[in-house]
């Protein structure tokens, strides 16, 4: 982020997202706050968002756009996640800063290109978007894309295709462990001989796919010039890496189908486990495949101490899914290390259902048969 992107800005605009939160109370975990933030739902549609700039004077432009929801997303990060080509130019020409990041490192362009929407993508190029930014992992927009199309404007743009991530990986390697063939065909042309390259673990772009259970990204890597892995070393780990991967994006096929192949639902990765992930990201199917292969609904993370319930909450999970929860004996009177439990969350953030359907759920008020 350079000084001209916020010439004529006052001292206190000049901030990350990120950075905004942390200078509101240093060390703390964004989303362990409470006061009013940002929610996607008050930008409204393009049209009532164009309406809406039109009448707001330059700080009162400028305080919108910089506004931050309880992970340190910007309106622009929201719009990316969502892949709203129409929202994203809204305010990139309103001066919404591209480079901005979430708490986590993540900026628009890395939402973009793991949303794989080629307008988006386009669009924070064209604003100089950063093509090597690095999150918390140090995973590149490369390394997130989904598809052959942002995949390309990626590497058009000069994207470094053998950056590495804190394990050692390649965007390559990411995407043979996610069996995505499209951006496997761009990469591989582009290894400069790094195709069988290792991560720190010793594992290929081959051994992934093989150990994700991808056969047919595998066999394209080899048709593409790869060595077959005689060996996929750490293939229990992989398939670990891989589930967790699958709950996150919400893919509940692959979720049903590692279930069936016997993987341990409750196997942990850095603290996470795949309910945790599926319930945060608010992945309805996931979370319902995950249940029916009995994972515990109160398994929590051994350092926020958040239960699946609580993940659902603050992602902002729709009532169904707290149901969900609920009806497989998530226990709702659960507290986080700050204490907080998922009702407590739901109230101080204003989700007024949500926290009347947890708070008849600890009373032993809630008929869970009734939901419709």
């Amino acid at each position: 982020m350079g000084e001209n992107d916020y010439a004529g800005v006052s001292d206190d605009a000049i901030e990350t997202a990120a950075q905004y939160l942390e200078k509101q109370c240093p060390g703390m975990d964004p989303q362990f706050y409470s006061e009013s933030f940002l929610e996607a739902s008050e930008f409204g549609d393009a049209s009532s968002f164009r309406e809406r700039l039109a009448q707001l004077s330059g700080d009162e432009k400028r305080k919108l756009l910089r506004s931050v929801d309880q992970q340190g997303c910007t309106g622009l990060l929201l719009f990316a996640k969502k892949g709203d080509a129409e929202m994203v130019d809204l305010m990139l020409d309103a001066g919404a800063i591209v480079h901005d990041a979430d708490s986590t490192g993540a900026t628009a362009l890395h939402f973009a290109a793991g949303r794989g929407v080629p307008a988006v993508v386009k669009s924070m190029l064209a604003w100089a978007a950063d093509v090597e930014a690095k999150d918390e992992r140090n995973d590149t927009p490369l390394m997130w894309a989904r598809g052959a199309q942002a995949t390309e404007l990626l590497v058009e743009a000069r994207a470094d295709v053998s950056a590495r991530n804190i394990s050692g990986q390649t965007a390559l390697m990411i995407a043979s462990r996610n069996g995505d063939e499209e951006k496997i065909r761009v990469l591989a042309q582009l290894c400069n001989g790094e195709i069988d390259a290792c991560d720190s673990q010793g594992c290929s772009a081959h051994a992934a796919a093989i150990a994700a259970g991808h056969l047919e990204a595998a066999e394209l890597l080899v048709s593409l010039g790869a060595k077959a892995a005689g060996k996929v070393a750490s293939r229990m780990i992989r398939r670990e890496d891989a589930l967790l991967e699958a709950a996150r994006r919400g893919d509940a096929a692959a979720c049903a189908d590692f279930l069936r192949d016997g993987i341990d639902v409750e196997a942990e990765v850095g603290g996470e486990t795949a309910l945790l992930l599926a319930a945060g990201a608010t992945c309805g199917r996931a979370v319902e495949k995950l249940l029916q292969g009995r994972a515990d609904p109160n398994h929590a993370d051994p350092f926020l101490g958040e239960t699946p319930l609580i993940r659902a909450v603050l992602g902002k999970g729709t009532n169904e899914l707290l149901w969900m929860l609920l009806e497989a004996k998530a226990d709702p009177a659960r507290e986080d290390v700050c204490g907080r439990t998922a009702a407590s969350i739901a109230a101080a953030w204003k989700n007024s259902e949500a926290a009347d359907i947890l708070k008849a759920a600890a009373a032993g008020e809630l008929s869970l048969g009734a939901m419709d």
